[in-house]
């Protein structure tokens, strides 16, 4: 299960460029996202392929944002369970059980989008997005750590 994690977050390191150094978590990932879309807009030539590709840059934004939405729900969640004196450790369990089953699927769904972003491009045009700077999608993956 982590490996989906760590993949997961090794992909959005690789994918996103950075243009500036927003202040708060949900400024560095919408900054990260907003330079990918750039990005693809530079690179891809066709105009049908760079709005299909935009859209799956749009739609891994929204895989983000559950995902991160997911982890704080999950943290208060957790915080309150741990707060109960009378918790069990079941419930623990079963806790932690929905919220990796919740964190694979949001991972495999993320997965499922970057696929189909290097299926729209080209061989050259993926190179090219994956030269660009990474320095924001490794913000992108702290601020998600640091939820």
């Amino acid at each position: 299960m982590k490996i989906f994690h760590i993949v997961g977050l090794a992909v959005l390191a690789m994918l996103f460029g950075c243009s500036s150094s927003p202040t708060s978590n949900e400024d560095i990932e919408k900054q990260a996202f907003d330079d990918m879309r750039t990005e693809v807009r530079e690179v891809i030539e066709d105009a049908e392929r760079e709005a299909s590709v935009v859209a799956l840059v749009d739609t891994m934004e929204a895989q983000f944002v559950v995902l991160r939405e997911a982890t704080v729900n999950r943290r208060k969640a957790l915080a309150e369970l741990n707060a109960d004196y009378d918790a069990t450790r079941e419930q623990f369990a079963e806790h932690l059980d929905r919220y990796n089953a919740d964190l694979e699927r949001s991972q495999r769904a993320f997965l499922e989008s970057h696929r189909a972003l290097i299926d729209e491009t080209t061989a050259e045009e993926w190179s090219a997005l994956l030269k660009s700077n990474t320095k924001s999608m490794s913000k992108l993956a702290d601020s998600l750590a640091t939820i």
